[in-house]
């Protein structure tokens, strides 16, 4: 058995099987092609087995990771500047509202290309 190449690894790991879909872009031609501008943010989605209407959704940008936590309890906005706070140990969500709204913006961008019921809440 020979070893997998990198590019061979980044085209398995990215496949789709027929019938299927996926959110998210195709990023294997950076391997062979001209530098690209990389993208602003990374989403997550952490769904609840119950229902829909709780769980996180989040993203990851170059510096910060924000995440907007639901509950029966209610709900919670996170963010890390990870850059000052490599470790995620201080929320610092309520001294930064115009990031936290930017952010927000970002994450409900994601979320209507995802068709997803959080989205524009």
């Amino acid at each position: 058995m020979r070893p997998v190449s990198r590019r061979e690894f980044v085209k398995m790991a990215l496949a789709v099987p027929a019938g299927l879909s996926a959110l998210g872009r195709e990023v294997s031609v950076a391997e062979k092609g001209p530098p690209r501008k990389r993208p602003t943010s990374a989403p997550y989605l952490s769904m609840r087995h119950d229902g829909d209407e709780y769980g996180a959704r989040g993203l990851r940008t170059h510096r910060h990771t924000f995440v907007v936590r639901r509950t029966k309890e209610g709900e919670e906005t996170i963010l890390y500047d990870n850059e000052k706070d490599p470790y995620q140990l201080k929320n610092v969500a309520d001294r930064n509202a115009a990031l936290v709204l930017e952010l927000r913006k970002e994450l409900n961008g994601w979320l209507r290309r995802a068709g997803d019921l959080w989205a524009g809440t």
